[in-house]
């Protein structure tokens, strides 16, 4: 699996992305039928070779939408038509993920029967697919009118729940830190105190 993503420069950045969602709706536990990291790694990276084998640039802004793409579940048909390409099949085609599907890149095997949460995944992929191609034409409106840019990142996660998430991580690491500071203090005050005979 790594001979097809070594030349990748978005593939870490696209992975990182999807966890965080997939963290953030609660579909990353495999122990509870969501999608485990050797799975998504699996999925990424057959995605990223049928990419850039059909034209496709490695931008992860690109990769990360036509990802959406090809594995999330349509809401309507009036969906709109991929950005570009439509006509090479290799770059913006589909790949169901449905009960018995099977995933395989470089040895690699993502069997999805144990990812009972499969239905609500693609939904997730197909919604985040819209929401993400409304983005790109929101910011081209901006762009045109000289308007501040939107993050495309943050019309997909929570940002907010990010950003509390870190800094009680960051306390919680603080409150560690003093933890240990103060029991070595103490360790030493007990070792000080029995050397000098109290």
């Amino acid at each position: 699996m790594y001979r097809s993503i070594r030349p990748s420069r978005s593939f870490c950045a696209v992975v990182v992305v999807l966890k965080v969602l997939l963290w953030q709706a609660d579909l990353d536990a495999p122990f509870t039928g969501g999608l485990g990291s050797f799975r998504l790694y699996v999925l990424v990276a057959h995605h990223l070779r049928r990419h850039l084998a059909g034209g496709g640039s490695d931008r992860p802004g690109e990769i990360l939408l036509s990802f959406f793409y090809r594995y999330g579940e349509r809401r309507a048909p009036t969906t709109a038509p991929p950005p570009s390409r439509e006509d090479d099949p290799g770059h913006w085609s589909r790949t169901s993920l449905g009960p018995g599907s099977c995933v395989a890149e470089d040895g690699g095997v993502a069997d999805m029967d144990a990812v009972y949460k499969t239905p609500l995944m693609t939904n997730l992929f197909g919604a985040c697919y819209e929401r993400l191609r409304a983005a790109v034409n929101d910011i081209a409106r901006r762009r045109c009118r000289g308007g501040k840019p939107l993050s495309l990142v943050g019309t997909l996660v929570r940002v907010a729940e990010l950003k509390a998430e870190r800094t009680m991580a960051a306390r919680k690491a603080k409150l560690c830190r003093t933890y240990r500071l103060k029991m070595k203090k103490s360790k030493q005050d007990d070792t000080s105190s029995h050397r000098n005979g109290d």
